[in-house]
This record gives C-alpha cells, structure tokens and sequence, in this order.
C-alpha cells in the first residue's frame, strides 16, 4: 500500500508549510509519495490550495518528473500542461471517485473500495482501511506506515 503525503504534510495539517519546497523535501526524503495542489497561471505551474498565488512559488522543473508526486490540478490549464509532459495527475471537486490519469481511483473517506483505490484523508472517517487498497494519502503518513508495518508483522 502505498503511504502519499497530503499537501507533503507528515504530521498532521499545516496550512502554513503545506505544498512549500521545505515541507516538499521533507516528506520525499522520508521516503513518502506527496499530493501536490498545482495551479497554472500565465504557462507556469505554482504551488498554491486554496487559490493561484502567481507571488508563490513556481514549480521546479525536478518535481514535476519525480514519479512520486501526485498532482492534484486545481484548474484546467494545470491539467491540461501536467498531461503534456505526462506528470501523474488529477482533477476533482466534490467527486466521490476521480480517476488518475495512471489508473488510480481517488477515493474520498467513507466510499467504497477497489484494489486501485487512494483513500483520501481515511482520518476523515471510521473507515477501517484495508491494507488491499492501493494506497492512502493522509495528513498523518507516519501514522499510516507504522499501522502497515505492525498489521504486516503480525
């Protein structure tokens, strides 16, 4: 099952360094896939949630190849430049299922599941998470490897 870090955030939810290069680092180097929030703006990508913050930062070119990055398009044209250079994307709203363009179901908390599910924030929910699933993306990664590592060990 793979572990994927929302936002990059490892330690629960932190609107303060979520989806920035340092908390980006972070979370790759603890060995985690991340969910990056991405909009396009005037042809370059910036890393943004809520809104495009075109005073933000800019994507670096070495992300947007790194297979371990989910990206979450957050309008058309990020879409649309994402599926260009074959990055691993999505887009969704209020979707209970949103298909990745590598074959994943972004699965949001509470709905049925499939082996090619990513549970989104499973924290969200009672939910029990099989570990049959494809994967969870979570604000708490570390939580969820510790629970697969125990589940598997014993």
């Amino acid at each position: 099952m793979k572990v994927i870090a929302h936002r990059a955030n490892v330690n629960g939810p932190c609107e303060k360094s979520e989806n920035s290069l340092q908390a980006i680092e972070e979370a790759l180097n603890l060995g985690f896939d991340i969910e990056l929030d991405v909009w396009s703006i005037g042809g370059k990508l910036h890393l943004s949630h809520w809104y495009p913050d075109v005073s933000g930062q800019s994507v670096p070119e070495h992300l947007l190849r790194d297979n371990r990055v989910w990206w979450h398009a957050k309008n058309l044209e990020a879409l649309r430049d994402l599926l260009g250079i074959s990055a691993h994307v999505f887009w969704h709203e209020a979707d209970d299922y949103t298909l990745t363009n590598r074959g994943f179901i972004w699965t949001h908390p509470g709905r049925r599941l499939t082996k090619s599910s990513i549970v989104v924030l499973p924290e969200k929910s009672l939910q029990k998470i099989p570990l049959w699933v494809a994967g969870v993306c979570t604000d708490f990664p570390q939580k969820y490897k510790d629970r697969i590592a125990q589940e598997i060990a014993s």
